[in-house]
């Protein structure tokens, strides 16, 4: 959402630097991600001044160009070439000077520099309108009025409007902040209550405006509906001149990325944007039976909106009709038939408040996201229904020309009452850790508009305005406490204090997460954020994971984003796919990311949800970019499960070991071992499930079952001083059968003796016509040392007997002497 500061200050007479107010807003819960300057014309004509040509004679070298000499208020002129056919001695023009930047509509911009043309010095540049962006014409340079002094700022005679735009992260329950009035609002309450001596008044346009018309048209509301259109309000205009609107409401229409229509539905749009009310305009004239009725629609019939689309209805969609046939989807859009034109002589403006399920509802089912239907979906304000129909009223006689010439209608027959919400002084201080003056809390609760009653000695009733959708519990109410008085102005308690103490002696995750992060990224991976809604079908044949357990999403999105993931493997697949069809071949990506599942309960009724941490890593193409230095290298199982074990290095974990298994959903894999816990899996990606991600090549992945990884992680890292024993060297060469695996040797390694063992490393793999068909021969070396003695030959050689007996009993191993 964009918030302009000159809008914003028309509400509020703030004078506090931009970026203060940016912190501000932040601080209170609007959080502001950017502060960008709008120019109506870019480059805000900085270096373009006014200009009195004294001089003007052919060029001698070319037909079409001109040598001017031209006055800009210094103390020698201006040599300028000059192209343009109307250029003439006297006349006040616009100069770009040297070091100037234009900026053309329809070419890239560029800077004014001293050149040599044909032969001759220019010193500036004559300008046409379409040339330094502020109109399309380009039949001859600008001429201003002769009263114009020279070297006068070409921005003092052209009015440019510059305006600084807080783009603002609006979270869904704060639909009261959804305009310009509504920031100002809560703005206006956090100084209040932080700085109780303010200077600053909080002022609402004013909507003076009769509401004793002459009557010379009538029109017939009927709201068959009031549940989905608790109110209905509207009037006729006549004698309206659909033209452009004019430039103030243009410049602040664009500056917060609105384009400009005409003035009928920029002043919607201006209204809408200020109070967060939506209103809509049809052309009254094209209202059959000059009848309105909101009612549901009928089954099956068609419907064509405002930007050409047809869309078929049925009884759940509220809409506007007239006699014979719909008009408008309530609270989402406008149809074409009755749409304003240039032709368009009276109108009827409707404000209305509808309910935030019906249009949910409506907008979701057809596909239509606005900016009316975002705020009626989030809850808009019904007090405010009648003061925006005033609003754009007094706007539209402003900019058209037309007069309200029918009674005002609203139709309001159960007003919303305020919420009204118990709160207890003790829950007050036991949420915020302290305990609130009553003066302070009452003053807090005033500035945003929240009034009191019921007061006893142990708390009060609250009456909340409609608009605050978002405050409808006592803890919410403690919330806006909180909020407005600033979650930095409370201290810490001391128990507080020493359980944060206690965590930073000890590796937070956080922390472990970074240093892994860190790792992974220094050997060539990209890390990914992926979507925690995914698509169901991955779960249709992956009888790895259950559809059963799948957590279904009420108000999806679309049927694609309709369950939470029950693994990452598929979102990382889709990363790789995204990047794989845009000619990336060699990619490594890594995810911290959660996964989701139900335990019990049947659809939107389970009783248990449950939620894991897990880190995927995946790869696919080459492990590194070809070059001389380096031959082709696939990423593959065994390149894969070495950025696995780093992964548990790093985290000062031991020994782990990888056991084969079938896993559903790959083609070879493993489950990867800490003690006896399973920890993860890994493997190569079945092509059939690779492919339902669009992946149509190899790619490996591993998925860390981090919540378990961490609970064994050894917080203290103890320093191991190097042995002052050199380290002795073995080699085995083992003959074994073919479905015993590197892992399997692991395993019986480590169950032996370890404490002279420090490494074991497989260098050589055989099979061939040497040994029988279903053998291989594994050749390993082994590192020994021990930090209290020298090893002896006599003591390596009972170590290595030792586990030579082991691998002969436990995997049928025969020794190669």
């Amino acid at each position: 959402m964009f918030i302009s500061h000159h809008w914003l200050r028309e509400y509020i007479n703030i004078d506090l630097p931009t970026v203060e107010i940016g912190n501000l807003l932040t601080s209170i819960g609007l959080e502001v991600e950017s502060i960008e300057v709008f120019e109506s014309v870019k480059g805000g004509l900085k270096g373009l001044v006014a200009g009195e040509v004294i001089t003007c004679s052919k060029h001698p070298n070319a037909d079409k160009l001109k040598l001017t000499t031209v006055n800009i208020g210094a103390n020698v002129p201006l040599n300028i070439v000059c192209g343009a056919a109307n250029v003439a001695v006297g006349q006040k023009v616009v100069v770009a000077t040297i070091g100037s930047t234009i900026y053309p509509k329809s070419k890239e911009p560029f800077t004014i520099n001293k050149a040599e043309i044909r032969g001759h010095i220019s010193e500036g540049m004559l300008c046409a309108e379409d040339e330094i962006g502020i109109g399309t014409s380009h039949d001859g340079i600008i001429t201003l009025p002769s009263e114009v002094k020279p070297g006068t700022p070409f921005s003092a005679h052209y009015q440019v409007y510059t305006d600084y735009i807080y783009s603002i992260g609006l979270t869904p329950n704060r639909a009261d902040a959804a305009s310009h009035y509504g920031v100002a609002r809560d703005l206006y309450a956090a100084i209040c209550t932080q700085n109780p001596q303010t200077k600053y008044t909080l002022t609402k346009p004013t909507v003076n405006i009769s509401n004793t018309n002459t009557i010379t048209k009538y029109i017939d509301i009927q709201v068959l509906n009031h549940a989905a259109c608790p109110r209905y309000a509207g009037v006729i205009m006549e004698n309206v001149v659909v033209k452009p609107s004019p430039q103030w409401l243009q410049d602040k229409l664009r500056a917060i990325n609105i384009n400009p229509i005409n003035n009928i539905v920029d002043v919607t749009n201006y209204v809408l944007h200020e109070c967060g009310q939506p209103l809509h305009a049809f052309d009254y004239d094209k209202i059959e039976g000059s009848v309105i009725m909101v009612k549901n629609a009928t089954e099956g019939t068609t419907f064509t909106t405002l930007d050409g689309k047809t869309h078929k209805l049925d009884v759940s969609n509220l809409m506007i009709y007239d006699a014979n046939k719909p008009m408008a989807i309530a609270g989402v859009f406008g149809g074409l038939h009755s749409a304003i034109n240039t032709d368009t002589k009276n109108i009827f403006i409707e404000s209305a408040y509808f309910d935030a399920a019906a249009v949910r509802k409506t907008s979701q089912r057809l596909g239509l996201k606005t900016d009316a239907s975002y705020r009626f979906e989030r809850g808009a304000d019904p007090d405010m229904v009648i003061f925006a129909l005033k609003r754009a009223a007094i706007l539209i006689e402003d900019t058209s020309g037309g007069k309200p010439c029918s009674k005002w209608h609203d139709i309001y027959p159960n007003p919303i009452p305020y919420y009204k919400i118990d709160v207890k002084y003790k829950n007050i201080d036991r949420l915020c850790g302290e305990h609130i003056p009553q003066n302070v809390l009452f003053d807090i609760l005033d500035n945003l508009e929240i009034t009191i009653e019921n007061e006893t000695v142990d708390g009060f009733v609250a009456l909340v305005p409609p608009y605050r959708v978002d405050v409808q519990r006592e803890a919410d109410i403690i919330e806006e406490i909180i909020r407005l008085k600033g979650f930095e102005n409370f201290a810490l308690s001391p128990t507080l204090g020493t359980e944060y103490l206690a965590t930073q002696s000890n590796l937070s995750i956080g922390k472990i997460q970074e240093d892994i992060s860190n790792m992974l990224s220094c050997n060539g991976f990209n890390e990914i954020l992926t979507n925690s809604l995914t698509n169901p079908k991955y779960y249709q044949k992956a009888h790895y994971f259950e559809s059963s357990e799948n957590v279904q999403i009420i108000n999806k999105l679309s049927p694609e984003l309709s369950v939470m993931r029950q693994t990452l493997l598929y979102t990382s697949l889709e990363a790789l796919a995204y990047n794989i069809n845009r000619k990336q071949k060699n990619l490594k990506f890594y995810e911290f990311g959660k996964v989701y599942k139900k335990t019990s309960g049947d659809g939107y009724l389970a009783t248990n949800y449950i939620e894991h941490n897990r880190l995927a890593i995946a790869g696919t193409g080459n492990e590194l970019n070809e070059s001389w230095q380096s031959h082709k290298q696939p990423f593959g199982y065994n390149t894969l499960k070495s950025y696995v074990s780093m992964v548990i290095q790093k985290l000062n974990i031991n020994h782990h070991t990888f056991c084969k298994k079938e896993i559903h959903g790959f083609e070879y894999g493993t489950e990867i071992m800490i003690d006896k816990s399973c920890v993860g899996i890994m493997g190569k990606v079945k092509q059939e499930y690779a492919k339902s991600a669009d992946v149509n090549v190899a790619c490996f992945y591993a998925e860390l079952f981090t919540d378990e990884i961490f609970a064994l992680i050894n917080n203290v890292k103890k320093y191991t001083p190097i042995s002052k024993f050199p380290d002795v060297k073995r080699d085995l060469s083992l003959i074994i059968d073919k479905k015993i695996s590197f892992a399997d040797i692991e395993k019986v390694t480590y169950e032996a003796d370890t404490r002279f063992i420090k490494n074991i490393h497989l260098t050589d793999i055989y099979e061939g016509d040497k040994i029988e068909s279903n053998k291989k021969s594994y050749t390993i070396q082994y590192t020994l040392n021990v930090h209290t003695q020298t090893l002896t030959d006599e003591l390596t050689d009972t170590i290595m007997q030792n586990l030579m007996t082991d691998y002969e009993k436990k995997i049928g191993a025969i020794i190669r002497k």
